[in-house]
């Protein structure tokens, strides 16, 4: 019981069962932690699908990367304005968008111009409805200034 070689063989074997226990215990909780992330950007990407979510992005105490966000998202969800109602609810909140967007101070007039520009070209027949509504809150962002 006293001699040396017991205690190395029970330290050899202590550890032998030990560091596999502990790397599977560190790759589960890696494991639950790249998972936890997965869904906190799935629950994101889910809400960055809705136009009322991006309407609260773009509020004026929003971060600028929030703005950001919100307008990417714009384009990639909701630029496409095909099969949609000029007097529908969907239409008419993605055209409070487009004005709201066009009003804040953060996009430069150019970036609005373009986006407008780019819009149109992608939806022809609510050309004339997307431009009025960039124009007007344009023209409402100039007598802001003054």
């Amino acid at each position: 019981m006293y001699d040396i070689k017991f205690y190395l063989l029970v330290w050899f074997l202590v550890t032998l069962v030990g560091f596999p226990t502990i790397l599977i215990t560190w790759l589960v909780l890696l494991m639950k932690k790249i998972r936890a992330e997965q869904e906190l950007a799935n629950a994101l990407e889910t809400k960055l699908q809705n136009i009322d979510f991006l309407q609260n992005l773009i509020r004026a105490d929003s971060s600028n990367e929030d703005k950001q966000m919100a307008f990417d998202s714009f384009n990639k969800y909701f630029a496409n304005f095909k099969g949609l109602d000029p007097k529908g609810v969907d239409f008419q909140k993605r055209i409070r968008f487009i004005s709201d967007i066009a009003l804040l101070e953060y996009f430069e007039i150019d970036k609005v111009s373009k986006f407008s520009e780019t819009l149109g070209n992608q939806n022809r027949d609510f050309k004339k409805d997307i431009e009025r509504a960039i124009g007007g809150s344009l023209k409402a962002r100039q007598k802001a200034k003054k």
